[in-house]
């Protein structure tokens, strides 16, 4: 995730006013780690019941 804020704090002006770089930049990055993490969890319980 540390890329991700390296892409939003380049960000040039003119993609920061679009309405793609507002919503990059109000998403706080400590969010999206626990939204990612949960989602690697919910698969791989999932991947887990269909094997065994």
């Amino acid at each position: 995730m540390t890329n991700l804020k390296f892409i939003v704090d380049e960000m040039d002006d003119k993609m920061a006013k679009r309405a793609y770089g507002q919503e990059i930049k109000s998403v706080p990055i400590s969010v999206l780690k626990l939204v990612f993490a949960g989602m690697y969890v919910i698969v791989g319980i999932f991947q887990h019941m269909v094997i065994y």
